[in-house]
């Protein structure tokens, strides 16, 4: 194999790292395979020493992780743009800049925690055991392809080229994936046929063999990822599975039992695992594997005390993955966690979906409350992961918008309307968006309306009221807006609301705000702050709840 990545890196042999190899040992051959062999059996007896292994690891990471000074310009304004829509641009653009950067800082560098982890996983998996199957020199090349890869794309089938600055993670380690790439390179190098063994078309096929021919990793990776999954379906739809809890000390163990189970999770890294445990402890749910041997990871709960800091799963974006069922909320149920309400809450939201997408590929019809669920018409579907589910775009987005909010509302096609021109006393939807001079929209209305754009009011002095029942679905600015004086009964928030400078003197019982609110702390009556902060006691206030003075709150 010497003679392959002799081959494949023409200039390996005589390589800096290579030479220095080769004086430590005190030869100097020619020959190219011995100077090769020379470098990776020191790279193995490096890697046996504690601290050796040690230097190794962190100078390579040190290479090779993104540097905050080497972001581009461009993905810090963009990140900017996605904090602020996070925030509500209202609300941002009133946090001092030195506190912007601050926040942006720390975002950008969580990503760049997680990339490190993603990187240590594959050191420290390649020094472990569970790599014994893959040749040392197999090793050398697929570590070398990694570093130049970023993870996979589902929707393109490929792990994308790393670019200069990037925050993107490293691939995921399927061991299923890579032991079939390395067999399928030694029958090459014994001469002997490779059988795949999988329905695939020939066309597939021949470009698998091509790339084995080139020993092209990343298609060899990307077509292997794609056809064996890191854990089967089948082996996912088992709930049987034990509870293991890890303390400070069991980072090790942590990380060995998390390392190429395709999870995405940074704690398949030693170091971050041990970071991780340093200030908490973490209860991870085991399933089954097809020997009846809890070994896949499945639910990781973070404590720090009795409090749940955060809870993942190994769905998309590190959601709860569809058949879980209802093993967490069993633990959460039977647990004395202080915030385990709100997390349960989430479990209900997550198994809902679920049942949703078991409907969606039984070709079982969804019906009204299936639809306002996925809608989110009365409130937020709450999940676990870094961000939304991705699965709630993927189901809305191969569905017919308009047939669905008939079945909502109860309503004919010509009630759903796209201009404002054609809103009328009947119209239940408007798809687009309100601004300034539309506010009659609203404050000459008496029927109930939902407005599925954003409403951006703000400094509009004559809107003075909000039809009962009216479902603002995306964010909403009334800032400024100094004739509103009340929000009606039934009225539904389910983005962020801006309500700076407004002196509102009533909020009915039955409102509700699904995203962050926001209100003026000087022109609030004590009895509005007050009823607000109950409301959010009450969960009304799904979100954050802030009064625009310090000293007032």
């Amino acid at each position: 194999m010497e003679k392959f990545l002799g081959e494949k890196y023409k200039d390996l042999a005589f390589s800096k790292p290579v030479e220095r190899a080769v004086r430590k040992k005190g030869e100097n051959p020619l020959d190219s395979e011995k100077r090769i062999d020379i470098y990776l059996s020191r790279l193995e007896e490096i890697s046996k020493k504690e601290r050796g292994f040690h230097l190794l690891k962190e100078k390579i990471l040190e290479e090779n992780i993104t540097k905050f000074e080497d972001i581009p310009k461009e993905y810090l304004i963009f990140q900017e743009k996605i904090i602020s829509q996070r925030e509500g641009l209202s609300n941002w653009q009133r946090i001092p800049k030195e506190e912007r950067e601050k926040i942006k800082r720390e975002k950008i560098e969580e990503a760049l925690k997680d990339q490190r982890a993603s990187l240590e996983q594959w050191i420290d998996y390649f020094i472990s055991d569970d790599s014994i199957y893959i040749p040392k020199e197999l090793k050398y090349w697929i570590f070398r392809n990694i570093i130049h890869m970023q993870e996979y794309d589902g929707k393109r089938k490929k792990f994308p080229i790393r670019s200069k600055g990037t925050v993107k993670k490293f691939p995921d380690i399927n061991e299923k994936a890579l032991e079939f790439i390395v067999n399928a390179l030694n029958k090459k190098k014994q001469g002997k046929n490779i059988e795949l063994k999988y329905d695939i078309s020939p066309e597939e096929e021949e470009k698998f063999k091509k790339s084995l021919q080139g020993a092209n990793f990343r298609e060899l990776y990307s077509f292997a990822n794609e056809l064996i999954a890191p854990i089967q379906e089948e082996i996912l739809l088992t709930k049987e599975g034990v509870w293991k809890k890890y303390k400070k000390d069991d980072f090790e163990t942590l990380a060995n039992s998390i390392r190429g189970k395709g999870t995405g999770w940074c704690i398949a890294g030693e170091n971050t695992a041990a970071l991780y445990l340093k200030d908490s402890d973490l209860d991870v749910f085991y399933s089954n594997d097809e020997k009846g041997n809890p070994t896949i990871p499945r639910i990781a709960i973070r404590l720090k005390g009795k409090k749940i800091v955060e809870i993942r799963g190994r769905g998309e974006e590190q959601n709860l993955d569809p058949y879980i069922g209802n093993i967490l909320s069993e633990k959460l149920e039977s647990s004395d966690f202080e915030n385990k309400k709100e997390n349960i809450k989430k479990e209900k939201d997550t198994r809902k979906l679920a049942d949703l997408q078991r409907k969606i590929k039984e070709n079982v019809e969804l019906n009204q409350e299936d639809l306002i669920f996925l809608y989110e018409i009365e409130k937020k579907i709450e999940g676990f992961g870094l961000s939304d589910d991705p699965a709630i775009e993927e189901i809305k987005s191969k569905r017919d918008k308009i047939s669905d909010y008939c079945t909502i509302f109860n309503c004919k096609k010509e009630q759903i309307v796209e201009k404002i021109s054609d809103i009328n006393e009947d119209s239940k939807v408007y798809t687009g968006d309100l601004h300034p001079e539309n506010y009659r929209v609203l404050s000459e209305r008496k029927n109930p309306i939902m407005i599925d754009g954003r409403v951006i009011l703000q400094n509009e002095t004559k809107f003075k009221s909000i039809p009962e029942g009216t479902i603002f679905n995306k964010d909403v600015n009334f800032d400024n807006c100094i004739s509103l004086s009340s929000i009606p009964k039934g009225t539904i928030f389910n983005g962020n609301a801006y309500f700076f400078d407004v002196a509102l003197l009533s909020i009915d019982d039955d409102v509700k705000f699904n995203g962050d609110a926001y209100f003026d702390g000087f022109n609030l009556s004590n009895e509005i702050r007050e009823k607000l902060k109950k409301m959010k006691e009450e969960g009304k206030i799904t979100g954050k709840l802030v009064f625009e003075s310090p000293m007032l709150d």
